[in-house]
């Protein structure tokens, strides 16, 4: 029954993401999985540049600023890979 329910919920969250995403097609999948990938480098990227910029900062009051901006970027990459 629980295996039933688990996967009922898996293709409710499916049928929202192609609806969210207006996906009708193979081709429609290949296109957001690519931009997701993209998005997924660029706040990879970004994410190295906080941290860095963090690591040579001496202030507290700064490198607060900046880890709030890491784990922004941290969050939207874990949606993304859940998208994915």
């Amino acid at each position: 029954m629980r295996e039933e329910v688990s996967k009922m919920d898996r293709y409710s969250e499916e049928i929202r993401f192609m609806c969210k995403y207006k996906i009708n097609t193979i081709a429609d999948i290949e296109k957001v999985k690519d931009e997701r990938k993209d998005n997924l480098r660029l706040l990879d990227n970004e994410g190295n540049r906080l941290y860095y910029k963090r690591n040579k900062l001496s202030e507290s009051k700064e490198k607060d600023e900046i880890s709030n901006k890491i784990i922004n970027v941290t969050e939207k990459m874990k949606k993304i890979k859940k998208e994915l």
